[in-house]
């Protein structure tokens, strides 16, 4: 009973939703991650951001998924490097790329939008790919 107790926990913390406020929600491999970009955005004016923050190991080798509701999402900003993860396509709503870390622990990230008047859907999720597909 406990073996099958564990997957079903397991499959209710896998949605994880963005908390309101300043603080940065933790983001876990293979969860799924849902909100609305609605938070003044700090690094940048005249978009919008939301705070998420992942521990990984350093040289860990990463796919991130990013699906908006419209084009007004930039893309994933990593705080610490003050670069894009990834850089949203406007003219494809949903996006897959590659992501290594050069450093071990907890690193900061932001979904981020072009404008500041509107508030935009997003779903990502950070998967480690199986051994089998790293080249």
């Amino acid at each position: 009973m406990q073996k099958l107790l564990v997957p079903v926990l397991a499959g209710l913390l896998v949605i994880v939703f963005a908390a309101c406020g300043a603080s940065s929600t933790e983001v876990f491999f293979g969860a799924v991650v849902e909100g609305v970009a609605d938070e003044s955005n700090e690094i940048e004016e005249g978009g919008k951001s939301e705070n998420f923050r992942i521990n990984v190991r350093e040289g860990l080798q990463l796919y991130v998924h990013l699906s908006s509701t419209d084009s007004n999402v930039l893309g994933l900003w990593d705080a610490d490097k003050q670069e894009y993860l990834m850089e949203a396509n406007q003219d494809a709503l949903t996006r897959t790329t590659r992501h290594t870390y050069d450093s071990t622990g907890f690193h900061n990230f932001y979904v981020r939008t072009v404008d500041s008047k509107i508030d935009s859907s997003f779903t990502f999720k950070v998967t480690i790919p199986p051994v089998s597909s790293i080249p």
